[in-house]
């Protein structure tokens, strides 16, 4: 067996239509990640002003200012320290020169520019929220979201033909001729859900080292909620980031694994490489061309489907648990597509 998934991941990879995709999906990754980090911004209202990586040092030297959990203390300091000025009518929470500024303007500043009146409880109930420069790391959520949707189509180009290429030439006659379909089969599907769980991983983990890189360390423990005002209600609970962005990364996983096992059947179904990526991607890309309403009670089955797993946020929106259900769904789609694949393939080829 390992020597046959050796001869299939060659031929997954091995070829000049997937290193040409896996070099496109790279290069506009690292232009996502280089774009959210040069377009940083950050003043920190006693002179200090920058872009980039100046900007995000700013960012964490005044987070570190009021490190610790969210208090009403820190929240008039907050205000103290970064008054509103004369905004001549527009709404104070739009109006941005920081992360913390942004952040408590957002929660604890009404229109007229003066403190709205509101405690830490009653603007997030009994939550306890950690303050520190969480911007960095809701910037890599933004990236993974992005790159794992782009990391699907690139699982369905490499995935599409393990089968598919196989009818009508010798590949299939030889190996199933010396290991016997089945096996041969079994074969494929390990080394196609392999690499789509490889590839899931990798992406996961040098997006999170970028990150590291890029924002340092320090945000992980912050929590989401109390952020700039573009990420307000990102998620209706709060959850620290590295929870965040592990959990994005997880479901990264299980949705690469989901379109690997939807595409393996296409392919067994169709027997030619095109038509088996037109069908998967028509079935893979089907919840973005029908959306569905938050409201609507089906929004919580289409979330399952596995480009909104590579969203990552759509799932954790729904509930602080319904990433687990999701995992499950996914499991699902790998396991029983890879099976009814193998079954099919096996059958033509017997």
């Amino acid at each position: 067996m390992r020597r046959m998934m050796g001869f299939e991941l060659k031929k997954i990879f091995l070829n000049r239509t997937a290193l040409a995709a896996i070099a496109a999906v790279l290069v506009l990754n690292a232009l996502y990640v280089s774009a959210s980090y040069r377009s940083q911004y950050a003043y920190d209202g006693q002179g200090q002003e920058g872009h980039g990586g100046e900007a995000v040092e700013i960012d964490r030297a005044v987070a570190a200012r009021y490190a610790g959990p969210l208090t009403d203390e820190a929240v008039r300091q907050m205000l103290a320290d970064f008054p509103v000025p004369d905004l001549h009518g527009m709404n104070p929470r739009y109006y941005y020169i920081n992360a913390i500024q942004s952040a408590v303007y957002t929660y604890f500043v009404g229109m007229d520019g003066q403190w709205n009146g509101l405690t830490v409880q009653e603007v997030f109930g009994g939550e306890e929220i950690a303050v520190g420069y969480n911007k960095g790391w809701l910037t890599v959520s933004g990236d993974l979201q992005k790159g794992y949707v782009i990391l699907s189509l690139l699982i369905l180009v490499l995935t599409a033909p393990v089968f598919s290429r196989e009818y009508g030439g010798m590949d299939s006659l030889i190996l199933s001729s010396r290991y016997g379909p089945d096996r041969c089969a079994a074969a494929k599907c390990a080394s196609a859900l392999a690499s789509a769980a490889a590839l899931a991983l990798a992406f996961g983990l040098g997006t999170f080292l970028a990150g590291l890189v890029l924002y340092g360390k320090e945000g992980l423990a912050s929590s989401i909620r109390f952020s700039p005002v573009e990420y307000e209600g990102l998620l209706p609970y709060d959850i620290t980031c590295g929870k965040l962005i592990g959990r994005q990364v997880l479901l990264g996983l299980t949705s690469a694994l989901a379109v690997a096992g939807v595409t393996l059947l296409a392919s067994a179904l169709c027997r030619g490489q095109m038509a088996a990526l037109a069908a998967a991607a028509a079935v893979h890309l089907l919840p973005l061309a029908i959306p569905v309403p938050e409201t609507n009670p089906l929004y919580r089955v289409a979330v399952l489907a596995p480009v909104m797993q590579a969203q990552g946020i759509a799932v954790l929106a729904v509930g602080p648990g319904y990433w687990v259900l999701a995992a499950a769904a996914a499991g699902a789609l790998a396991g029983g597509g890879s099976s009814l694949a193998a079954k099919i393939f096996g059958g033509r080829s017997a």
